[in-house]
């Protein structure tokens, strides 16, 4: 709003009021373009001629605030100023062209060059090369660790950083994800959020601060500053690497708060709950393991994707002592102790007679895998770093390895099983995947898919059978192994004797850990909290599980929990990494009372035989219509699933016309541009795919990318450091 005076009286008046006052002297878009150019900083000749327009409808400006460089001075209602944050840094170093006139704290600029001690200046780029909204990825000369000398030997391999126009200003990140190390200079910048390709983190460029999971840690951010002669761009950063790290927002733990929050499971979930909990809970956090083997959260997507042995950076997606630098305190009880939750009295009992009392409680403990033929020994199930090792181990030993599953984590583990055994020079291992049921592929995506992917196992190595089912399994006598495996076809009924080696089931998700409907206790005067077979509890939109109450208790969040689902009537069950963390962000912050609620397009990302697919949106959709777009011949497509029709007996409004799930193959940065046009309900109806008389639809996967980019830059916001303050 600008500030104009009349008379000597304050008047505040609106551009849309201006315009009605000068008619047809001032188009529409001549002040659209006027509030750009001041926005971006650029001055123009303001008073040059409207000052004398609103001088003749009696009007009195203040020329002299239109001449100084700071234009922030006509805003009535300013916005906070972006400050870029460091590991040790949290001051200002002058990131817009208008603020070189201000004048500076001396006492400021002290105590900034105190801090910058430690710090070198490095020269990064021109500020003309760098594009409005683009990024770009700068080497970084390495010093050698001699003070005296500190002169320039080489390039190290991770010490890049990333430089970001955004809106006219300059912010400089760390180049890779912290989640899984990836280079992000292949990743996305929409707005002020960066997301990662890989596993589709998404962090803020102005912080470092995390957006999104499924990463917790936030990435490097430095001071800028920049020379107004020569235009130059440079950055400080410490001496010797990069950090890879941003340090988070903890508030220290006040030994006089009586309030204590408990966190039930180690889980992804948890993990996001703790890192919203300690930006602003000061009392006590108490942590409860799914077992006592070493709680460091365990990255279960590494384990399936690579079976060879992992250092701990890899096994665990945060350091071992996380929890300690967090303040949180770890119980001596296990979630298999658990024998009562009492929501009524707040009390948490355990087999061997003693009591947690609690202010509130999270319910993160996960799920186990579903199982088949454990009781045999060598059946194995991938849930824990020692299911891990044994897998592993089995494989170096075995001839004839079966794989049991249908979903998209089956062949994801097939292939790792055949990239282990070609490691080890054994190519003749010959790796079977039986599908249990009807294949999630085909289910999802259609028969033409399903012949592609099995096309690319046997491509591999992998043989597929999915017309057959396991009718009987027999061991030796004396024998507690697998040692045959009886198929049958019905078509044709043949029946097929396999002698496996070893079996691998991979089925999904199963029961809660902990048996939630025989250990709940619920507060008569309150909503009852639905459970479903599987021993999962549903939650509201604040991940409640008590239905809209606002002073509850009790919450849950990740794979032991169902949501509403966004596309269908009914509940979803989170079950990839991206949403687990994240709802127990959500869930994190309703306890605190910062009552956001959680709303995402889940996205799951595989590497099938050296393939990257991601799927976007849930899981097992109902749709009723199927568009490919690309080659799957050449292994190049997107596949969308679209939803026409209203479902029977629903109480919530239609659901037609709406775009449920998109499967992307070997198309990098692509599924990112499509998650984000899901996420901004941009994606087009499915009249716009079909093809005209000349064989060309009205719109492709580019035309939803421009679309994504154009309203990217209005609509899309990072809001994380805003819910923590």
């Amino acid at each position: 709003m600008w500030t104009v005076l009349k008379k000597g009286v304050g008047n505040k008046l609106k551009i849309q009021d201006l315009r009605l006052l000068m008619g047809s002297i001032a188009p529409r878009h001549t002040w659209k373009r006027r509030e750009y150019e001041y926005k971006s900083g650029y001055q123009h000749g303001f008073e040059n001629k409207h000052r004398k327009i609103l001088q003749m409808l009696g009007f009195v400006t203040l020329s002299s605030l239109f001449l100084k460089s700071n234009t922030n001075a006509l805003c009535d209602q300013q916005k906070p100023e972006k400050v870029p944050l460091f590991t040790t840094i949290m001051q200002k170093v002058s990131t817009k062209k208008e603020d070189a006139d201000k004048e500076v704290d001396e006492e400021k600029l002290k105590q900034i060059r105190e801090e910058l001690k430690d710090f070198r200046k490095v020269f990064l780029i021109k500020t003309l090369d760098l594009p409005l909204g683009a990024t770009k990825q700068i080497r970084i000369r390495k010093y050698s660790e001699n003070v005296m000398t500190r002169h320039i030997i080489t390039y190290g391999e991770k010490d890049k950083v990333l430089v970001h126009n955004y809106q006219g200003d300059y912010y400089v990140t760390g180049s890779f994800c912290s989640y899984d190390g990836a280079d992000m200079r292949n990743g996305c910048l929409f707005g002020n959020k960066l997301t990662c390709s890989s596993c589709g983190s998404a962090f803020n460029i102005e912080s470092g601060s995390v957006e999104n999971g499924p990463a917790v840690r936030n990435i490097s951010a430095f001071p800028i500053d920049i020379n107004r002669k020569t235009d130059e761009l440079s950055c400080f950063i410490p001496y010797g690497s990069i950090p890879p790290y941003g340090k988070s927002k903890i508030a220290e733990k006040d030994d006089n708060s009586t309030e204590r929050f408990v966190i039930v499971g180690d889980t992804l979930a948890s993990l996001g709950a703790i890192s919203a909990l300690r930006a602003n809970f000061q009392g006590e956090l108490i942590v409860i393991p799914n077992t006592f083997e070493k709680p460091g959260f365990v990255n279960t997507k590494a384990l399936r994707e690579n079976l060879n042995p992992l250092g701990v950076k890899d096994q665990y997606i945060v350091d071992p002592d996380f929890l300690e630098k967090n303040y949180c305190n770890i119980n001596n009880h296990s979630v298999e102790d658990i024998v009562k939750i009492d929501s009524a009295n707040k009390l948490l009992s355990f087999d061997d007679g003693s009591t947690l009392k609690f202010s509130k409680c999270l319910l993160a403990c996960g799920s186990h895998k579903l199982k088949e033929f454990e009781q045999y020994e060598n059946v194995y199930s991938l849930e824990n770093i020692k299911d891990h090792a044994k897998i592993h181990n089995a494989v170096k030993k075995a001839k004839i390895v079966v794989i049991y599953g249908s979903n998209f984590e089956t062949y994801e583990l097939a292939s790792s099983v055949r990239k282990l055994a070609d490691s080890y020079g054994k190519t003749d291992m010959d790796v079977i995947l039986i599908e249990s049921g009807t294949s999630e592929l085909l289910r999802s995506f259609g028969e033409e898919a399903h012949k592609t992917l099995k096309a690319i196992m046997h491509i591999n190595g992998i043989r597929t059978v999915s017309d057959m089912k396991v009718i009987a399994t027999n061991s030796k006598s004396g024998s507690y192994n697998l040692d045959t495996m009886t198929l049958f076809q019905e078509k044709t009924g043949t029946k097929i004797n396999l002698q496996p080696d070893m079996v691998i089931t991979e089925l999904g998700m199963g029961k809660s850990i902990v048996p939630i409907s025989s250990l709940l206790i619920q507060n008569p005067k309150k909503s009852a909290a639905i459970i479903s077979p599987n021993e999962v509890v549903s939650v509201d939109f604040m991940n409640s599980v008590e239905y809209n109450n606002l002073y509850s208790n009790l919450f849950a969040a990740g794979t032991c929990s169902v949501a509403t689902s966004s596309y269908k009537d009914g509940n979803y069950r989170q079950q990839d990494a991206f949403c687990e963390v994240d709802s127990g962000f959500y869930a994190g912050l309703s306890m605190t009372n910062r009552r956001y609620g959680f709303k995402d397009v889940p996205m799951s990302i595989f590497n099938i035989a050296g393939n990257n697919l991601a799927y976007i949106g849930e899981r097992d959709p109902i749709y009723t219509d199927v568009i490919v777009e690309g080659d799957l011949k050449k292994l190049k497509f997107i596949i969308y699933l679209y939803n026409l029709e209203k479902q029977k007996n629903s109480k919530r409004k239609s659901f037609e016309d709406q775009c449920v799930g998109i499967l992307v193959c070997n198309m990098p940065k692509i599924h990112l541009f499509l998650r984000e046009a899901m996420r901004l309900e941009i994606m087009p109806l499915i009249s716009k795919f079909k093809v005209n008389k000349h064989g060309k639809s009205q719109v492709s996967f580019k035309d939803i990318c421009n679309n994504v980019i154009k309203k990217s830059k209005s609509q899309v916001e990072c809001k994380r450091d805003e819910y923590l303050k």
